[in-house]
């Protein structure tokens, strides 16, 4: 697929704030690392929803008329992106209240618990636009929620510690905390790229019907690109394929994980958090790069 320099964004910062929402609410409400000051807990909400709203407004740039974008909201029954819409709408006025909420009240509980389960329920929804296409092999697997949902984790988490190491919170329980979601982050994105090395699952017989003996395209009915195979397929040389797969997993992963287990001071967890962002900037555009849609099977390519 064409990487939209738009999604990449929404994608990277919403899934970032929702994650950087989920883990500090885990922290305060679990009383494993509760922040302390009630300005510093309303600080790190109001960046982490500064976060998403930045990436909300960035995935309207994706649309033809974006004004349109109100009807995201209308088919919840069978399209993951209402759903993700809805989500991503209830959460406002949930974290909101939750943050205005007297911290350590039950009421203050039920809504911090609350903006954790829309917030996660957000990443998945938007996960969930992409796994479920079937046209897609590269998407349709249960390693993009798994990777979509452990790698906001890992990000938010790490905006937290990096939060908690400059307001003077205690780090030790969320650097635990962050690590774990780094591993399976790094685990998950592993995997995934060698499901991608295997031989490819379809060819242009499968994209048919017609497997009774050996399928070729005569004729793509077109003499140059169209919409179709400029947007629904992307080229990539294997050299630069590989070397960008390194670049996420070293820059995304390897070396913030590191910082982390070191338990770094702040200078240098900042560097992980801008590295980690680095790695998941090339992770999301190879992401999209990377997927090939099968309708180019019905205009020369024969294979996905």
């Amino acid at each position: 697929m064409h990487p939209a320099l738009s999604i990449i964004v929404f994608t990277i910062t919403s899934g970032l704030g929702y994650g950087w929402v989920a883990i500090s609410v885990f922290l305060e409400l679990s009383g494993l690392a509760p922040a302390g000051d009630p300005g510093a807990r309303a600080l790190s909400g109001g960046l982490a929803l500064a976060l998403i709203t930045l990436g909300l407004l960035c995935s309207t740039a994706h649309l033809a008329n974006p004004r349109n974008a109100w009807r995201s909201v209308l088919r919840i029954r069978t399209s993951w992106l209402s759903r993700e819409a809805v989500l991503a709408l209830a959460f406002y006025p949930v974290f909101v209240a939750y943050l205005a909420a007297m911290p350590g009240g039950g009421l203050a509980a039920m809504l911090g618990w609350l903006s954790v389960i829309v917030a996660l329920g957000t990443i998945l929804c938007t996960a969930m636009i992409y796994a479920c296409l079937r046209t897609i092999r590269q998407w349709r697997t249960p390693l993009t929620p798994f990777n979509f949902l452990t790698m906001a984790l890992a990000l938010g988490g790490l905006c937290e510690l990096v939060f908690r190491s400059f307001s003077g919170a205690p780090v030790d329980v969320a650097s635990t905390l962050v690590m774990s979601f780094m591993l399976l982050a790094f685990a998950g994105k592993l995997a995934y790229y060698l499901s991608l090395g295997l031989p490819p699952a379809q060819g242009i017989g499968a994209a048919t019907g017609l497997r009774m003996a050996t399928v070729r395209l005569l004729d793509v009915g077109h003499t140059a690109g169209t919409f179709l195979t400029d947007e629904f397929g992307f080229q990539i040389s294997r050299a630069l394929l590989i070397t960008l797969r390194l670049i996420c997993l070293v820059t995304g992963f390897v070396i913030p994980a590191l910082i982390v287990a070191r338990l770094s001071a702040p200078p240098l967890l900042v560097l992980g958090l801008l590295l980690a962002l680095l790695g998941s900037l090339v992770e999301r555009w190879l992401f999209f790069a990377e997927a090939q849609h099968v309708v180019r099977l019905y205009h020369g390519q024969q294979e996905t």
